[in-house]
């Protein structure tokens, strides 16, 4: 098993509408949209220290994937360096489920954000992913999360 950064633009859209599939994220009529966001983001910030996308690779083949999105704000009691991470389409493919990649792949995204002195990491949490999630230590926070669509 390897843990290999991605930085090819095509495999980042190719992983983030695997992931939109696996989970019924996207209708239809956005995909085009999405796509095209998707290219103008990633040519902005793959190279920048705000955005890191990992593979686990086995066999040659790509069995899992995740982002990680680094934030900075002003620092805080809560996040003294003021940079906190949010990991996104984190995705073991169906064939490669409960093997362990996705704790190699959790794993490796945390390491990171080590390395990078983030304070903390966020998350939105499937169903089936929760389990893992709660094994390294990531937990429902004590207020609830709020959003105003635009």
């Amino acid at each position: 098993m390897e843990i290999n950064y991605i930085t090819d633009i095509d495999l980042l859209i190719k992983s983030r509408l695997d992931y939109f599939a696996n989970d019924a994220h996207m209708p239809k009529e956005n995909e085009e949209i999405v796509i095209t966001s998707l290219r103008s983001y990633f040519e902005k910030h793959l190279h920048k220290d705000d955005f890191i996308a990992l593979s686990v690779v086995e066999n040659d083949e790509i069995v899992a994937v995740g982002f990680m999105v680094i934030n900075e704000m002003p620092a805080n009691g809560f996040a003294p360096t003021g940079r906190t991470g949010t990991l996104l389409n984190i995705l073991t493919y169906a064939p490669y489920r409960g093997k362990g990649y996705g704790k190699a792949l959790i794993a490796a995204i945390i390491e990171e954000a080590r390395k990078r002195e983030l304070a903390f990491l966020d998350l939105y949490a499937t169903e089936q992913g929760e389990k893992l999630y709660k094994k390294f230590g990531f937990a429902s926070l004590a207020y609830e999360a709020m959003r105003l669509k635009l």
